[in-house]
């Protein structure tokens, strides 16, 4: 009985203290955790100031495209992740290294760049264009390393091309690293540099015909089948003023978009990165320009002005500027003043020669050239101080210089005479 009771309560014990554990050895401690990535929130509209756009967006821009003035913003110059919105400038280094019919190689392991893509084989062909529309449309982000591999030969000197080229275009807090926007940390803009990327790919017909479009077709030389593309940029079927321009979306960046609007008469460029509801972020933008500001010419290419030359046959020239001026005022404001600055000009003068500057006032620093709409030919001296310009009056000079050497030989004689 003694020893039943002591097996009874070995037994209880051990159930109570659950299953006996080996030792087991440590694990080795992960060497790096992976951070939690959140997308940035919206902005709070209590932190509106009245009149502000109803913007959801932490950092946005609108600026007129013709003169680039800022016509509204928030945060423009803050840096931020721009996710797609990169391949801006990825196709303007494109655009401009190729010729539209020029033919890109893939490079090996191209099938290795994941999210939006072209699906891109090793070794298959594409025209430059077909590519630079592949970027623009599906967001191929295999086709904008294929685009840096042929143009600059490796990934990271094709960042540094677009690094270059930002800055050409007036980007002043823009770093990139890699050609689609793919998440790294050292890969940052900020809404009004991608403004004036947005800009500048306006600027460029082939990038702005494709942009404008809702879909398109591509030719392939490998995968013949995925030929078909389409934009995703909804604001093309929602806004018919709305001309491109570029979507851009991953966690830490948020939606980001560079949007292209006409609206009375004006070219407006806008951008927001981490926006919470970018299609109507960028509608509001639109229509706070367009509400707020006006278009107005202040240089006419058929202006006919007059500049003063020296040493010509006329004492002026004709002039006109070399190309029509453009900006926005505020509605009601009127034409800004235009100061015209003339060149110290000298004949002869060519047409289209530069001879003077027409100088905007405003914060746009604006300027055109002025040249010339006529030639002026150096003027020709005078025939009285110049005898030699007229054959008649040399022959009469040569005549009087032989009566006077006549004269002068036959007074001589007499007096040899005497």
């Amino acid at each position: 009985m003694k020893w039943a009771t002591l097996a009874f309560a070995l037994v209880a014990s051990v159930a109570l203290a659950g299953p006996v554990r080996k030792p087991s050895t440590p694990k080795v401690a992960r060497v790096a955790r992976i951070a939690r990535v959140v997308t940035p929130p919206p902005f709070d509209q209590r932190n509106a100031a009245p009149g502000d756009p109803f913007v959801s967006a932490q950092r946005a821009v609108v600026i007129d495209a013709d003169s680039g003035r800022v016509l509204w913003a928030r945060n423009p110059d803050s840096p931020a992740y721009p996710a797609s919105t990169t391949k801006i400038c990825t196709a303007l280094v494109l655009a401009e290294a190729c010729k539209p019919d020029e033919t890109v190689k893939a490079p090996e392991g191209i099938e290795m760049v994941g999210e939006a893509s072209l699906h891109l084989s090793s070794g298959e062909m594409m025209t430059a264009q077909d590519l630079l529309t592949g970027i623009l449309l599906r967001s191929a982000n295999d086709g904008c390393v294929a685009a840096a591999v042929h143009v600059a030969g490796s990934v990271p000197a094709f960042a540094e091309k677009m690094n270059q080229k930002a800055r050409e275009v007036g980007c002043t807090h823009t770093n990139f690293v890699n050609p689609n926007g793919l998440h790294d940390p050292k890969h940052v803009t900020t809404a009004h540099d991608l403004a004036m990327l947005g800009r500048a790919a306006l600027d460029v017909p082939r990038i702005a015909e494709i942009v404008r479009r809702r879909d398109g077709q591509i030719a392939r030389s490998v995968v013949k089948g995925d030929v078909k593309l389409k934009s995703k940029n909804a604001l093309l079927d929602l806004d018919p003023s709305c001309r491109g321009i570029k979507t851009g979306w991953t966690v830490p960046a948020g939606h980001c978009f560079v949007g292209a609007f006409e609206r009375n008469g004006m070219r407006l460029v806008t951008a927001t990165l981490a926006s919470g509801d970018w299609k109507n972020d960028h509608l509001a933008l639109a229509t706070y320009a367009a509400d707020h500001y006006e278009p107005v010419k202040w240089a006419d290419v058929n202006a006919n002005l007059t500049i003063p030359v020296q040493g010509g046959l006329k004492a002026s020239v004709a002039a006109h500027p070399a190309k029509e001026g453009k900006t926005v005022v505020s509605k009601g404001s009127g034409v800004p003043a235009v100061k015209t600055v003339f060149d110290p000009v000298k004949a002869p003068v060519k047409v289209g020669q530069k001879v003077g500057k027409l100088f905007l006032d405003g914060p746009e620093n604006m300027s055109i050239d002025l040249v010339a709409s006529e030639p002026i030919d150096v003027a020709k001296s005078s025939p009285l101080s110049s005898p030699s310009s007229s054959p008649t009056l040399w022959w009469v000079g040569a005549g009087v210089s032989g009566i006077l050497v006549a004269r002068w030989m036959g007074g001589k004689r007499r007096r040899r005479a005497r």
